[in-house]
């Protein structure tokens, strides 16, 4: 085989990939969509995923990737096997799938919160044009 499996965890499919280079296990798994049609959403959404996954402070110690294929968020985890036990792998398993929930949840939630940032954001350049704009249309200095 390739070195791979997967996992059907609740409604999440984990993968599991053996890199036998460098004597490690990936785990990896679909997070979600990020909000269609939303950029400034999707960009503070990203900016979220990043700041979570610095030094894997809000990820344990998992980090974010965007398949480009598909354009769904993933969450990555390296381990290595050199010293792994069943009951280490147990752990770390543990941890992922938590975080795996967690950010699937955040990213899901996150969606309709996009589409109203963009929403604010177009009210607010269309109030400022306006305030820029007298009555009759032309720019006032």
């Amino acid at each position: 085989g390739d070195g791979s499996c997967h996992v059907e965890i609740d409604d999440m499919v984990v993968a599991f990939i053996e890199v036998p280079e460098t004597r490690q296990l990936a785990m990896w798994a679909e997070v979600g969509e990020p909000p269609p049609d939303a950029p400034a959403g999707r960009e503070r959404l990203y900016r979220l995923l990043l700041e979570s996954a610095h030094l894997g402070r809000g990820t344990a110690g998992a980090f974010f990737s965007v398949d480009a294929g598909t354009g769904e968020i993933c969450i990555q985890r390296l381990e290595s096997t050199a010293t792994m036990d069943f009951e280490g792998f147990k752990l770390q398993l543990g941890n992922f799938v938590n975080a795996l929930v967690e950010w699937r949840r955040i990213v899901a939630d996150f969606r309709p919160v996009a589409a109203k940032v963009d929403e604010a954001l177009r009210e607010g350049e269309e109030t400022s044009r306006n305030l820029a704009m007298g009555a009759d249309g032309f720019m006032q200095v």
